[in-house]
């Protein structure tokens, strides 16, 4: 039994030390080998393999958004399920597009036949210079932009990979054809209108956007989904671009969009994180566009504004990213100021079947956006087209012969203007305030009074007699001038004659204001409609018409906070007086 076990053991220990050796040569050969191959192929670095579609949510059933990183602009695309048939939305960045289209077909069992385009969008800048070394674990900056991709290969792949349609807006159409000749345009289509794109089970509609953004550009609303992907005029998380857009456009485009009520939006670009982006970002190119409105009111130059404008904090969701730069505060104040303003390139008609108003807004104690918003009411009440200016240099001869009406709040007084090729302000003596500097010409008073004498019609509000020469051509027009105001405090506004049309319906208001009080030249001159009347029982003018050759002007003196500006009785003065001005009533 002993020997049995003996023999056991030595038997188990020659096999073991067999082994040992056995398993001792495999490993020197095999290291052997590893070392081969580290000094064949250098250090073994696996290099990453960029994730097919990184970020990747299915919204609802059916329809999916896919996003891409920095270098690419944060882009993202789409695709839509439809019956027997797939839907893409824009483009894949940085990846396969064969390797995309499988993943696209397998995902929904449906081949992609049709693609619609929001944009055609390749900024080079955009291509990330931060690379990340995961050996040595740091970040540096590459020696070469590593994106984005051109357009037309992807299009190109994705029509080589079954893609049968193209839908876009007009101008993506051009440009796109423009870069790819060998494209059949039959393949590409382009509506100028809202159109459906989907079928009966899903209900799509492009939206061409061409008149906000000169390169082109759309959104893609799924209605009963409540799905939007809202293209290049939404971004979220990055910072916005204001070039080769009109501002103006693009916020009443984000306000169209948001009334679509889409539950889910993707952007152009960024992260899709709720249906509140579209009003964060229409609110941030609202408050940029009233800085700097209020600085060009004021007088000041470009680089004066870029200096002192100053966003709240409570505007800025991307702290940073939402911090307007000098090139986007520049693209602004081009668009606020001569030779853009005041028509921004839609100048009148003669066939325009509407009244238009050349609307000048704006000084330093009068904000220009509570005023702008206030006579918007009274413009749209009345049927009038507005256009609203804050730059002084909009009041011309050539600009008032395009229009009917002329509407002024703000008064003459101007800061000392800086800035290289700046003229010099006009000096003055105003009787209560001395010395000053007008932005007014005696050229500029020439043309409001021949303007008012050959037939057109001038709305002047509160503070539009302050401070412009006193014995010229323009407070002899309105008949009468600016010498001052008491408190900010309640007084009454009471009705003198109720048989005119500008007070029918007006009944006597209290109000919050400046009450100013100015002197008539010739009360012969003038119609005494309103008084504004102090607690101690003093009464003063408030109001007045007259006729001035073949023209009307209408002064009403209220308007100096929002509080009277958006008081119902002073409303429906205003809009009356539009109306008389105009000869409507």
């Amino acid at each position: 039994m002993l020997l049995s076990i003996g023999a056991d053991s030595s038997h188990r220990n020659r096999d073991s030390s067999l082994s040992r050796a056995n398993w001792h040569s495999s490993r020197l050969v095999s290291v052997g080998l590893l070392w081969i191959l580290v000094l064949s192929t250098g250090p073994m670095t696996a290099e990453p393999q960029p994730q097919l579609l990184p970020h990747h949510a299915e919204l609802v059933p059916g329809v999916h958004a896919a996003g891409f990183s920095h270098q690419f602009a944060s882009a993202n695309c789409g695709w839509v399920e439809l019956d027997g048939e797939t839907l893409l939305v824009d483009l894949p960045r940085g990846r396969s597009v064969e390797a995309y289209l499988a993943r696209v077909t397998d995902q929904g069992k449906r081949p992609a036949r049709r693609l619609v385009l929001t944009h055609i969008w390749e900024d080079p800048s955009w291509a990330t210079y931060s690379a990340y070394e995961p050996v040595e674990k740091r970040w540096y900056r590459s020696p070469e932009p590593m994106g984005p991709d051109p357009v037309a290969p992807l299009v190109d792949a994705l029509v080589k990979g079954g893609v049968k349609q193209i839908v876009t807006s007009p101008e993506i159409r051009r440009r796109l054809l423009a870069r790819m000749p060998d494209l059949d345009p039959s393949m590409v289509t382009a509506l100028s209108s809202p159109g459906s794109v989907g079928d009966p089970a899903r209900s799509i509609r492009f939206l061409p956007l061409d008149e906000v953004w000169a390169e082109g550009a759309g959104a893609l609303h799924l209605q009963k989904q409540n799905v939007l992907f809202g293209g290049p005029l939404v971004m979220n998380g990055i910072r916005f671009h204001p070039e080769g857009k009109d501002t103006a456009a693009w916020i009443e485009v984000l306000n169209r969009l948001q009334e679509l009520g889409a539950q889910e939006i993707v952007p152009g670009f960024g992260s899709w994180t709720g249906s509140n982006m579209l009003g964060r970002l229409r609110d941030l190119l609202v408050e940029l566009r009233d800085e700097v409105a209020y600085g060009i009111a004021i007088g000041y130059s470009l680089p004066e504004v870029q200096k002192y404008v100053r966003i709240p904090d409570g505007l800025q969701y991307w702290t940073t990213h939402s911090r307007p730069r000098d090139p986007q505060i520049a693209h602004v104040y081009r668009e606020l100021t001569v030779p853009n303003a005041p028509f921004h390139g839609r100048p009148p008609q003669p066939g325009d079947s509407s009244p238009h108003a050349l609307v000048l807004i704006g000084d330093s104690p009068h904000p220009p956006a509570p005023i702008r918003k206030a006579l918007a009411l009274v413009f749209q009440a009345t049927g009038v087209t507005p256009h609203f200016t804050v730059d002084v240099n909009a009041l011309s001869a050539e600009n008032l012969s395009r229009v009917r009406l002329l509407v002024i709040l703000r008064d003459g007084r101007q800061v000392e203007r800086k800035g290289e090729g700046r003229e010099p302000l006009r000096v003055l003596v105003d009787p209560l305030h001395g010395e000053i500097e007008t932005w007014m010409t005696l050229e500029q008073e020439l043309a409001v009074a021949d303007f008012v004498e050959k037939g057109g019609s001038f709305l002047n509000l509160h503070n539009s007699l302050g401070l412009y020469p006193p014995a010229g051509p323009y407070l002899k027009l309105v008949g009468g001038r600016y010498i001052g105001h008491g408190p900010y405090e309640r007084f009454r506004v009471e009705v003198v004659d109720p048989d005119h049309p500008i007070t029918e319906g007006v009944s006597d208001f209290t109000t919050a204001d400046e009450q100013h009080s100015p002197v008539i030249y010739d009360e012969s001159q003038v119609h005494m409609i309103l008084e504004s009347r102090m607690d101690n029982g003093i009464a003063v003018p408030a109001g007045w018409v007259r006729e001035a050759g073949k023209g009307r002007v209408c002064h009403l003196a209220s308007g100096h906070p929002a509080e009277p500006l958006f008081h119902p009785m002073y409303q429906r003065l205003m809009k009356n007086a539009v109306r008389w001005c105009l000869r409507q009533k």
